[in-house]
């Protein structure tokens, strides 16, 4: 490839190395920065022919188009967006819309607990009512908040009200084009127009979109798309036209495949070879995410749990393999202690203690074995008690109205 050098008089020619070195995923996002030291939506691009690591911040550009014949890198690259945004960002702070027509591309992603909807978009007309959802009452809500709190975007609402607690949402659309092409003609201009809508609106309320296409003609990337879509990707193009009509000038028809890509940004040119992540290696980290955010959840319906009024009584019943834990006020209800007989009857034992909730149970209370912690902040929430009889006795004691049955594992 042969292309003058900006802000020179030099042209530049770029040789293909003679042996192809794959750029790997995993330590790009290892080398993002926190998200407490670089607030946005920071994901790995590629790499220069020098070696040095770009990425980009999503919140910024707003929007990115992926655009590349069959097997160039596309998709790794749509792929290597999402999952980097996912291991970056918890599930209270990023929500993520995939739209995946071929149903094959993204379905490792389906168990992402990140996902809106915990769900992958395959049907068309189910893309139609999402991405209308999105600039329906989601919009809406979005700029209402933004007028409430006086905030411009959704960066300065995050940093002055966390408390509200406003996700980014990210659409990554996979085949565009072919989206496009099985819609009906109304239905294809209701979405076209909704893409729009969201191109350009969504980036003060914090939505952003990744839209890949195989096919970059005008028909589907349109000059409206394009002003909306300023930060675009291009992978090998079939056509010499192709790369005119995306990153408006020729080049990427001479590209090499493989990752091997033109990032077009504010107007400069910059040539990159994307990152590559397999199936197994995706399927892995989505497995671990999802596993972290069970813990998570479990971690905080525990805190929930043992977390007792101040002057509340409690009562705690160790058995053989689970504790249970029922609170009462003033006057303990009989459902609780049909729930602690239960629990009796299954083989634990009753322990009575009176201490104060937020001095977190302490000193040791009558009947705790010796050398066993008394903080029932300790415990794990999966009781297995044989026939599940701690899991009736609560369910007993909150349908007879009772205050706070709690049961959990040793």
């Amino acid at each position: 490839m042969i292309s003058q050098i900006p802000g020179q008089r030099h042209v530049a020619v770029d040789f293909p190395r003679p042996d192809r070195q794959i750029v790997t995923l995993a330590p790009a996002i290892a080398a993002l920065p926190k998200e407490d030291v670089a607030p946005g939506l920071w994901m790995p691009v590629g790499v220069t022919p020098a070696g040095k690591g770009v990425a980009l911040d999503l919140a910024t550009l707003p929007h990115i188009l992926l655009a590349g014949a069959s097997g160039a890198g596309k998709t790794v690259a749509g792929q290597a967006a999402v999952l980097s945004l996912a291991c970056r960002l918890s599930p209270d702070q990023l929500e993520i819309v995939i739209i995946d027509p071929k149903a094959i591309d993204f379905s490792p992603f389906a168990s992402l607990p990140h996902l809106r909807g915990g769900r992958i978009v395959t049907e068309p007309e189910e893309a139609i009512n999402v991405l209308g959802e999105l600039t329906g009452p989601e919009l809406a809500e979005r700029t209402r908040i933004l007028q409430d709190a006086r905030c411009p975007n959704i960066r300065e609402l995050r940093a002055r009200r966390p408390d509200l607690g406003v996700k980014h949402i990210v659409v990554a659309i996979d085949e565009y084009a072919e989206l496009v092409t099985i819609l009906p003609k109304t239905e294809r201009e209701e979405f076209e127009r909704q893409i729009l809508r969201l191109a350009q609106r969504a980036r003060a309320v914090g939505i952003h979109m990744i839209i890949a296409t195989q096919r970059p003609t005008t028909e589907f990337v349109t000059g409206a798309v394009k002003a909306n879509l300023p930060t675009r990707i291009s992978f090998r193009l079939p056509q010499r036209v192709d790369s005119m009509t995306i990153i408006d000038q020729p080049g990427a028809e001479n590209l090499l495949g493989a990752g091997d890509m033109l990032l077009l940004q504010e107007g400069r040119l910059q040539r990159l070879q994307g990152y590559f992540v397999s199936m197994d290696k995706i399927a892995t980290l989505v497995t671990e995410l999802a596993h972290q955010r069970r813990e998570h959840e479990e971690a905080t319906s525990a805190h929930e749990l043992f977390r007792v009024p101040q002057g509340v009584q409690s009562t705690r019943a160790e058995g053989p393999q689970g504790v249970f834990r029922r609170r009462s006020g003033a006057k303990e209800n009989r459902a609780c202690g049909r729930a602690a007989q239960a629990h009796r009857s299954a083989g634990g034992r009753i322990l009575e203690t009176s201490c104060d909730a937020d001095a977190r149970w302490p000193g040791k209370h009558a009947g705790v074995p010796q050398g066993r912690p008394a903080d029932c902040h300790t415990s794990c929430l999966s009781c297995r008690t044989p026939g599940h009889a701690l899991q009736r006795a609560e369910r007993g004691c909150l349908s007879s109205g009772g205050s706070a049955g709690r049961i959990s594992g040793a």
